[in-house]
């Protein structure tokens, strides 16, 4: 199918309603409006490095049910997700994130994603390859977030 921006941009040009919102990770890789083939107006994106849910998003996500009328929240993960994956081996390595990454702002991210991993989990993670652990890592990330945003509906 093919789109007519300059149509799409006109049709919006009043207001937005879009269906869905969307939470995904910045990964170059997994854009949610070509994955899902949509356009402009079809819905919220929301994109942060491994799909950590910090209080603005979850205002925004509020917005977008409460005021744009939303009635749809979708939170994409990726494998190999680069923001999992560092977050969970310097848990392991206990290298701080700037040492280990050169990112002075990233550190935020990464515990937000290592607060996910319980105590009981990391004999698990240690002991699963590395794909397995960020991809388990991911998961509890995404289900951590369903429960900070049940109050937003």
């Amino acid at each position: 199918m093919e789109r007519d921006i300059g149509k799409q941009r006109s049709d919006t040009s009043h207001g937005q309603h879009p269906l869905a919102i969307m939470l995904s990770c910045i990964d170059s890789r997994s854009s949610v409006e070509i994955i899902f083939d949509l356009g402009l107006g079809d819905v919220f994106t929301i994109r942060i490095a491994g799909n950590v849910a910090r209080n603005k998003f979850l205002g925004s996500i509020g917005y977008g049910c409460k005021v744009a009328g939303a009635k749809l929240i979708l939170v994409m993960g990726n494998t190999r997700c680069g923001a999992v994956t560092t977050a969970v081996d310097l848990d392991f390595s206990g290298r701080a994130v700037n040492e280990a990454t050169g990112c002075d702002r990233l550190d935020l991210i990464v515990h937000d994603i290592q607060k996910s991993i319980g105590p009981s989990e990391k004999l698990a993670f240690a002991n699963a390859s590395v794909d397995r652990r960020r991809s388990q890592g991911n998961r509890r990330n995404r289900v951590s977030f369903r429960r900070q945003q049940r109050d937003i509906l």
